[in-house]
């Protein structure tokens, strides 16, 4: 683990993602180097580093739309969104941020020696996720409040969990056929776990987003719409995370029998039933990691430290990542 984390934070000095003394303790209370021990731990000594970077890439760039002025800005918001989009391409336009930068680096790494299939999958899931961040600060501009429907359905992706469920597939060495990735059954039962976690994620944060975001954050919004108190709305959300996780399960069962129809090689099911225990992994390790970081555990605590009124961002995204 110490060579992990040390190997981590070289990683970010090296793209200065991390340039002030509040960023850099805010994604230390973040502990990547744990949490992605346990999304991936049965990843190979060579793998984990990149897996680790990306981690903590990605916390980075979520706390500078979700908390920070870029996620408050539409144009910023665009702007960044569509750099980032673009290291994903094969040919990618110049990276001027250093999160675009960084990035490109773990991009080249991670797609090395990976199927066409599995590349688009990753493609897709990153930029879904970009696009979730680019659509809540539209939200923001526009004082717009999502429907706890509407909100529901993005947040899918924007947990960002379809792409650690990719990545996850990267920690145990399989790449799925893609008769059996094309498969309804299976792109649902991503959905439904990715859902879960979302929503677990919006309990746990609840009172910190009431103060900074609560627009997106399923409690706050049975919260505001439903007429509910804040005890009983999270047991609402709650309720709704049960009922993901009974259609995840669900969805597993149906890919099964929807393997048997497509005639799966044994080689070719036993990777996409691997595919599975590596994504309930991730599942699991979020269940963890929310009581016991203190990223997650004294939220409320460090975002009034961090801020010197209610209107003003957490003094972590003081120094802008983007259109540097």
């Amino acid at each position: 683990m110490s060579a992990t984390a040390a190997g981590v934070w070289a990683w970010v000095d090296s793209f200065e993602l991390t340039p002030t003394d509040s960023s850099r303790k805010h994604l230390e209370r973040t502990e990547t180097p744990w949490i992605a021990s346990l999304f991936y731990p049965q990843a190979a000594p060579h793998v984990l580093p990149v897996l680790t970077q990306h981690l903590a890439w990605a916390f980075i760039v979520d706390d500078q739309f979700d908390d920070g002025p870029v996620g408050r800005d539409v144009a910023q918001a665009t702007a960044a969104v569509t750099e980032l989009r673009a290291q994903l391409e094969t040919t990618p336009t110049r990276a001027r941020s250093r999160p675009a930068r960084a990035l490109r680096d773990i991009w080249t790494r991670a797609v090395a020696r990976r199927s066409r299939g599995w590349i688009e999958q990753f493609s897709t899931s990153t930029g879904e996720w970009l696009d979730s961040l680019r659509l809540d600060a539209e939200d923001r501009r526009h004082d717009y409040r999502p429907t706890i429907a509407e909100y529901r359905r993005r947040r899918r992706y924007g947990s960002g969990m379809p792409m650690f469920f990719d990545l996850a597939e990267l920690s145990v060495g399989v790449d799925v056929d893609p008769r059996l990735r094309a498969l309804p059954e299976f792109s649902r039962a991503r959905l439904w776990l990715a859902e879960w976690i979302g929503l677990h994620n919006d309990i746990y944060m609840a009172r910190k987003d009431l103060e900074i975001d609560p627009a997106h954050n399923a409690v706050c919004i049975v919260h505001r719409t439903g007429g509910l108190s804040l005890e009983q709305s999270l047991v609402a959300v709650s309720d709704m995370a049960d009922h993901c996780m009974r259609r995840y399960l669900e969805c597993e069962r149906e890919c099964r029998s929807a393997f048997d129809a497509t005639a799966a090689s044994a080689r070719d099911r036993a990777d996409a039933e691997q595919c599975f225990v590596s994504y309930r992994q991730v599942c699991r390790a979020c269940f963890d990691i929310e009581g016991r970081t203190q990223r997650y555990r004294n939220a409320s605590d460090y975002l009034a430290a961090a801020r010197h009124s209610r209107d003003e961002a957490p003094d972590w995204t003081a120094q802008r990542l983007f259109g540097d």
